[in-house]
């Protein structure tokens, strides 16, 4: 669970107190969780255009989440046609959402994945190894140091 916002399950009027109380403004915030969760069905279902445009608008709703720098991250560099030039950008959003939110494992799983798929396999495996720091129980994570470890045939 990402501590850097109030939990999902708080209530709205609970949320409300806590805002006021912490200088949080609750429907902002509401709405970029809203978006940001958006955004990452969208990138899983490959509908980039509008991952990044719920993304985008979930970071200008809260530019403080890190998780959403690093979902747009992978956006970017997944509807890259250059991908030299998308990982460039990629990893703009990554280096901030690792900034903003350290304990966040996509992040670094993230840089992993763009690294591998740009041909470092060796280096990428450091990235997954550093998710698995973060989160051991981060699947994806979990499966590509499980990979890179399994000898060849």
């Amino acid at each position: 669970m990402r501590r850097d916002r109030p939990p999902p399950l708080l209530g709205q009027h609970l949320l409300g107190v806590l805002g006021e109380l912490l200088g949080w403004d609750a429907e902002r915030i509401a709405a970029a969780e809203q978006a940001f969760q958006k955004g990452c069905i969208s990138v899983k279902a490959r509908k980039l255009d509008d991952a990044l445009a719920l993304l985008d608008e979930a970071i200008g709703l809260n530019d403080k989440e890190g998780a959403a720098y690093a979902w747009r991250g992978w956006a970017r560099f997944l509807a890259g046609k250059d991908k030299a030039a998308a990982k460039k950008e990629a990893f703009k959003d990554l280096e901030t959402a690792i900034k903003l939110s350290p304990k966040c494992a996509h992040s670094y799983f993230f840089v992993g994945q763009i690294t591998k798929m740009t041909g470092d396999a060796a280096n990428a495996l450091k990235w997954f190894k550093k998710a698995l720091s973060v989160d051991p129980n981060h699947l994806d994570a979990q499966r590509e140091v499980r990979q890179a470890s399994s000898p060849r045939k």
